[in-house]
């Protein structure tokens, strides 16, 4: 994959002193194929960042969430500790800066609470949440619309929300 411009500046370094070295297992990939530079750790290479700000983005997706409650992944003390550990760091604004859906940062959060863990794994729950997360995307692009309208002052016709109105 080409890296954008972006991520190959200035990745920044662990948050947490104790962070852990390695990806957990099962979201690791083959050693051979990202091998880290000579005296550093795997938490400082390029791949290491782009692993988890993939990872985080697909968080964005509530049947991705779904997923991995029906899998049972939530129940491991191992992979919890790594989503707080996502939590401390990535909601920092050093590293909130790249992630693409904002609302795998709000399902970070909500990952951290047992009884949306134990609830997003059922299909009612799962869907009511995407139908949350559709009009909070849709209304805010409503509101940002209505917001550029608001501050044209040039007496040209605004951008129509109505027809962005999804």
């Amino acid at each position: 994959l080409p890296r954008s411009p972006s991520l190959s500046l200035a990745l920044p370094r662990s948050c947490d002193p104790g962070r852990p070295s390695k990806i957990p297992k099962f979201l690791s990939f083959e050693t051979n194929t990202m091998p880290a530079a000579p005296g550093s750790t795997l938490d400082e290479t390029p791949e290491r960042f782009q692993a988890e700000l993939e990872f985080i983005n697909a968080l964005a997706s509530p049947d991705y969430l779904s997923h991995l409650s029906q899998q049972r992944t939530f129940e491991s003390d191992a992979f919890l500790r790594y989503l707080k550990d996502l939590h401390s760091c990535w909601s920092q604004p050093a590293y909130a800066q790249y992630v693409i859906y904002p609302h795998a940062l709000c399902f970070l959060e909500l990952l951290q609470v047992p009884e949306f863990r134990s609830r997003i794994g059922t299909t009612a729950f799962k869907e009511a949440v995407h139908a949350q997360q559709f009009y909070a995307w849709a209304f805010s692009l409503r509101r940002r619309l209505e917001a550029v309208n608001a501050k044209d002052t040039s007496g040209t016709k605004g951008v129509d929300p109505e027809q962005h109105a999804v």
